[in-house]
């Protein structure tokens, strides 16, 4: 029996996140990119309302460097982005982490404003959100009821 001999495929690697950045940039600003999470960034969804606009504020003081990438999805919940590391322990009632397979649309850089899904704060210069700050900056607000993801993210349980 002779044994077939297997082949592999070689693809290039994924860019990086500045080419990322630049397709969002070119995207008109009707247009979103789905993207998955677990390549350039996690995400962590949490409430949005005035009380995630106090935690923006508060991330803006005190992540040094200012707050990360942050999409308000425009349903009541804010989507923050984090480096891919996996959520190593993430366990607050106030966030969700969220990684691979998950698969998010983000919008045009362009798009600052709803209706819609829209930057609260702009990828465009590549700075992600500190998951530790953002823990501290929910604990800091009290942020501890659990984001309602089935709204955003249907195929995830909610509240998980």
């Amino acid at each position: 029996m002779t044994r077939r001999r297997e082949t592999a495929i070689s693809l290039p690697p994924p860019p990086d996140l500045s080419d990322v950045i630049r397709l969002l940039t070119a995207l008109p600003e009707s247009v979103g990119l789905q993207l998955p999470c677990g390549v350039w960034w996690d995400i962590v969804v949490t409430r949005g309302a005035s009380t995630g606009q106090d935690l923006i504020w508060w991330m803006r003081r005190n992540q040094p460097g200012g707050c990360g990438a942050v999409v308000d999805d425009d349903h009541g919940l804010l989507l923050w982005l984090v480096p891919a590391i996996g959520s190593r322990g993430w366990l607050h009632p106030g966030g969700v982490w969220v990684s691979r397979p998950v698969e998010i649309v983000l919008p045009s850089l362009r798009r600052i404003g709803g209706p819609g899904p829209y930057w609260a704060t702009s990828l465009a210069f590549g700075q992600l959100t500190d998951p530790r700050f953002l823990r501290a900056g929910l604990d800091h607000l009290g942020m501890t009821d659990p984001p309602d993801t089935g709204k955003a993210l249907p195929e995830l349980p909610k509240g998980d």
